[in-house]
């Protein structure tokens, strides 16, 4: 499953960024890594993360504490499978 197929419980990106009034410049920051993001296959959208967490680690930009707030806003925006699956995939970072 490609992002772009996934179906939020919510309303569409556009519409949450408005709902939660979200800054025009972070809005344009979001839209732009949606639409970065939205093409890649799973398989694709794991190996960019486990990358780009490896290099925030190694940077020292995330740490437990991080992590834990990461999965929490993400959280309510996920099936209890994709719960289940970031949890595993936080377990090895």
């Amino acid at each position: 499953m490609k992002f772009s197929e996934f179906e939020p419980k919510k309303n569409s990106h556009k519409e949450e960024l408005k709902a939660n009034k979200i800054d025009a410049n972070d809005a344009q920051e979001i839209e732009s890594l949606y639409e970065k993001y939205s093409k890649m296959s799973y398989d694709q959208l794991m190996q960019e993360f486990l990358k780009v967490s490896r290099r925030e680690r190694a940077n020292g930009n995330l740490d437990e504490n991080r992590l834990k707030e990461i999965k929490q806003t993400l959280s309510p925006y996920l099936t209890e499978d994709a719960k289940a699956k970031m949890e595993d995939i936080t377990k090895h970072l």
